[in-house]
């Protein structure tokens, strides 16, 4: 099984992205789950480095933060699969407002997000341009 990219945004929802690492840390090592974290540094950066893991060869790519960084995550894997379809994208909501991830029904406590993403269940989505 290929690694998890798990893309970190420490400033989402007033830094409790930073505060989350590690939780999510400890639940995916707990779950026996392969993956490597990273952090972003600033506007934009989640993109460069979803498209990147995706490219390498990360699946899934997931997304700690709120919806900007959600969006970030997924535009990055959309510029990889290159107009394919994209993904798989997972999602650790600790934003301000998760609206994506409370409209998929994710749960928001962090160990029961792990434990979702490591579940694997995987339902398509559209994305809008």
């Amino acid at each position: 099984m290929a690694p998890a990219k798990v893309i970190v945004n420490p400033y989402a929802g007033r830094w409790a992205g930073r505060a989350a690492i590690p939780a999510v840390e400890r639940a995916l090592r707990r779950l026996d789950y392969p993956f490597d974290l990273v952090t972003t540094e600033g506007p934009d950066h989640a993109l460069a480095l979803a498209r990147m893991a995706a490219e390498a060869g990360y699946s899934p790519v997931v997304a700690v933060g709120g919806d900007g960084t959600v969006s970030e995550v997924m535009n990055g894997l959309m510029q990889a699969a290159a107009g394919d379809v994209a993904g798989p994208l997972g999602i650790i909501p600790v934003g301000s407002a998760n609206d994506l991830a409370r409209q998929l029904g994710l749960p928001s406590e962090i160990s029961a997000a792990c434990r979702r993403l490591v579940a694997g269940r995987e339902r398509i989505i559209d994305v809008g341009r």
